[in-house]
């Protein structure tokens, strides 16, 4: 079994017949090799121009876990050199490799909707306050409800959004919107707008808001937001269903 590491990677592209400069070219290879008991050894290879594998000398373990501390280092490396350098703003709560969270005030914008068997339309409404939570290694998103504008802390209460398309577990079914490659406080902007500037297709929680009658029809459910149009009527407190947990919940 060969673990053949490349050290400096500038492109990713299929094998060629003749070595191409901005192709990926392999550094050096170790080789593991199994026998009787007590005859394992590993070696190490290096590469020459034309991309062959020379003679391998011996290395044991204590080298290769040099070898492999010495890649992992490069690797965080490269990340930091990749990570944009900025002063969080005051609506970032929470940043790292893995995860960002941050909340939105209050704000009036169109609220868009596309249901099966009713005419599409816009509603002009004041959002509530939002906490957006990020994975960004598995780039699912998920929002929450605020009692207000106020900043969040660790101590917050969250609430389920009282929106379409957003599961009982507060997971934004995003549809054809896509999130942007780079996941970044930079890119929050275009985050939100696979939300807030998508249409609502249907109804996924069961229970999105207090007085939602499942039972209902449809259109009569979406009432719960036409009758807000071009109106100072934001959501009332008493609608908005607690998710009994708090922002510190949320971090992982």
């Amino acid at each position: 079994m060969a673990l053949t590491v490349n050290t400096n990677v500038s492109d990713i592209s299929s094998a060629q017949a003749e070595p191409n400069p901005t192709s990926a070219r392999p550094d050096f290879a170790v080789v593991f090799y199994t026998g009787c008991i007590g005859q394992e050894f590993m070696t190490r290879h290096k590469f020459n121009e034309q991309c062959e594998m020379g003679i391998g000398e011996l290395i044991d373990g204590e080298q290769l876990n040099s070898i492999l501390t010495a890649i992992d280092s490069n690797n965080h490396e490269q990340q930091k050199q990749r990570t944009i350098k900025q002063l969080l703003p005051d609506n970032i709560l929470f940043d790292d490799f893995e995860q960002m969270i941050w909340f939105t005030k209050a704000q009036r914008k169109p609220m868009w909707f596309r249901f099966t068997g009713i005419a599409p339309f816009a509603a002009n409404v004041i959002w509530t306050p939002m906490l957006w939570s990020l994975n960004k290694k598995s780039k699912e998103l998920h929002v929450y409800a605020l009692e207000n504008d106020e900043r969040p802390t660790m101590n917050t209460p969250l609430y389920r959004a009282p929106l379409p398309n957003v599961n009982d577990a507060s997971f934004l079914c995003q549809g054809s919107a896509q999130l942007p490659q780079d996941l970044n406080v930079a890119s929050i902007p275009n985050i939100e707008a696979t939300l807030l500037d998508s249409a609502f297709g249907h109804w996924w929680s069961r229970k999105p808001y207090a007085s939602f009658n499942p039972d209902a029809p449809v259109k009569e459910s979406l009432n719960f937001w036409r009758k807000r149009h071009d109106k100072d009527l934001p959501v009332e407190l008493s609608e908005l269903i607690p998710m009994t947990m708090t922002v510190s919940d949320l971090i992982m």
